[in-house]
């Protein structure tokens, strides 16, 4: 009983032990820099990236500056570094050659897978690939959509070209603007080439029914045509 009596009257001291307020955390100068890095991270894209070693990395990736059609953009940067950032948020810069695959989960339908490329059947000859592409369409056929910044006279300008990949061989498709001419001519007879496999589709495109601006209804017409392998 005595023990009793005794825990009893210790349990107040206990309880106001308890309630003290904890003297709140000052964070150091290095805490404030991360917590302040971390929250930077959380503009960024979450994505994921197929390395050239077939490694899968999960993180985010720093968006790219904003286009016509959509405001995150990675395509026009290919010549430079891509910034991601692991869930710790460590950083580091990756270069477009050392990528199969960038996947960014919360872009547009169109905008959201990226593969590298050679864009030129002779550097595909010799195995080079170092352009990051995006991949407006998949399938048999791909529609893939390069921007890069082009130098005229003092200034750069974003010119952007379509190529389309079936059978492993890349066409090259420059897309007209007040920069670049594109005669349709040209554009017909390299669809002519593309497409013989489906002459339906091919026949809509020497009518003048389909031009360039239709490029993505023209090769998902494509995957889905009878003819093609």
């Amino acid at each position: 009983m005595k023990y009793l009596i005794a825990l009893t009257m210790f349990l107040p001291f206990l309880n106001i032990k308890a309630q003290t307020p904890q003297a709140p955390h000052k964070m150091t100068g290095k805490e404030k820099r991360l917590a302040k890095i971390a929250e930077e991270h959380k503009t960024w894209d979450k994505c994921f990236i197929i390395t050239d070693k077939s490694d899968t990395v999960f993180g985010r990736i720093k968006p790219g500056k904003p286009n016509e059609s959509y405001d995150k953009v990675y395509t026009p940067f290919v010549e430079f570094m891509l910034f991601f950032t692991f869930p710790n948020d460590s950083e580091c810069g990756i270069f477009p050659y050392s990528i199969k695959q960038l996947y960014v989960y919360d872009a547009p339908e169109n905008y959201k897978k990226y593969i590298t490329v050679p864009l030129t059947n002779k550097a595909a000859a010799a195995s080079r690939a170092t352009n990051l592409v995006r991949v407006a369409e998949d399938g048999k056929c791909q529609l893939l959509v390069y921007e890069k910044l082009e130098q005229t006279g003092n200034s750069a300008v974003l010119v952007k070209y379509y190529y389309t990949r079936y059978n492993n061989y890349l066409t090259v498709f420059p897309v007209p603007s007040a920069h670049m001419i594109a005669p349709a001519p040209v554009f017909r007879k390299h669809c002519a080439e593309v497409f013989a496999d489906c002459p339906t589709l091919v026949e809509q495109i020497t009518n003048k029914e389909l031009t360039i601006d239709d490029m993505q209804v023209i090769v998902k017409r494509f995957n889905t045509c009878a003819g093609v392998k």
